[in-house]
């Protein structure tokens, strides 16, 4: 664990529960490109031995995560709301990728996320901010209420009414917070696609042309991006930069057909779609209704943007109605 000789603000968080030594290539490389675009930060590398010796997390929800009522990527959302307001800092996904120094800037700011950002029409966001690169100072009125809507809904529930329940709690507080809504409404554009970079890996590239992305791009460690026998693609040479060695299928991502990939998910969600834990707990409207949103979700469709957003209004009135800011 790193030294702290910094400003409480001055944090970089980036969490990989199984621990850095254990992560995917690509997210070492992330990583490693943090630590060299930091500035004077403290990048502080989170995971499930060292994450308490941060940040405090309240018995129920610590709980309920032991208990198994939900993942380590729902935690991690619980995690970041809590020590961001606690500490303070930065907080970056693990698949963020860096290619200049971050802006002092970010760093002055109450409470900073990109806005703005090249985000999917259907995502309940609508690109006002962005969960996985999310920060401020310690104290901030977004992660207090974010941190307090998670500790709400959480005493009430024991299953999550929406993988996204970040961006919905979000949404929640920047609807009845008129102070989170304003730290959020000054926020300045991002100007770059975010996603742009990670469109590409698989592609021929040219080292030098790197910084005409953003300083931050959001990659995936969940696809194969080491098939083939170009030497010279994106991926491979984002590994080289960062001293990591490339092997096949070195994301350990099994391939699979696209066809049978879409199969697979559709009889998942039909399958989740009479879960009666479910429905019992939320309706078997919200449950319709997420079925339908998870056929369509890789579509950008005008039919399946209007099935989303109906979606998104359906948890959205939920949320609203469990009170979850108190």
């Amino acid at each position: 664990m790193e030294s702290n000789n910094h400003t409480e603000e001055n944090y970089i968080w980036v969490l990989w529960w199984q621990g850095e030594e254990n992560a995917p290539p690509l997210v070492k490389a992330c990583i490693k490109s943090i630590r060299k675009n930091c500035g004077d930060a403290n990048v502080i590398i989170l995971d499930k031995d060292n994450y308490s010796e941060w940040v405090y997390i309240s018995e129920n929800l610590a709980e309920k995560f032991k208990t198994g009522y939900f993942s380590v990527t729902h935690f991690s959302d619980i995690i970041r709301a809590n020590i961001l307001f606690q500490r303070g800092g930065l907080w970056l996904d693990s698949t963020i990728y860096l290619t200049s120094d971050i802006p002092k800037e970010i760093f002055e700011r109450e409470f900073y996320s990109l806005k703005g950002a090249d985000i999917n029409d259907k995502s309940i966001a609508n690109r006002r901010w962005t969960s996985f690169l999310i920060g401020g100072r310690a104290g901030n009125e977004v992660c207090k209420c974010l941190s307090i809507a998670f500790e709400n809904y959480w005493s009430k529930h024991n299953r999550l009414v929406a993988y996204l329940l970040v961006d919905f709690c979000l949404d929640a507080i920047y609807d009845k917070n008129i102070i989170a809504r304003n730290l959020i409404d000054k926020l300045p554009y991002y100007e770059y696609g975010i996603f742009d970079m990670a469109s590409i890996l698989k592609n021929d590239f040219d080292m030098a042309d790197i910084a005409d992305f953003g300083t931050f791009n959001k990659l995936s460690w969940k696809e194969d991006y080491s098939s083939g026998t170009s030497a010279d693609t994106l991926y491979k040479k984002i590994l080289l930069a960062n001293d990591i060695e490339v092997t096949q299928n070195s994301n350990n991502v099994r391939s699979e057909n696209k066809l049978r990939r879409k199969l697979r998910s559709f009889f998942r969600h039909f399958k989740n779609l009479f879960n009666f834990g479910f429905i019992k707990e939320f309706g078997f409207g919200i449950s319709l209704s997420e079925f339908f949103k998870s056929c369509f979700r890789t579509s950008n469709s005008k039919f399946a943007i209007k099935i989303t957003k109906k979606y998104n209004n359906k948890i959205k009135k939920y949320i609203n109605n469990q009170n979850i800011l108190g």
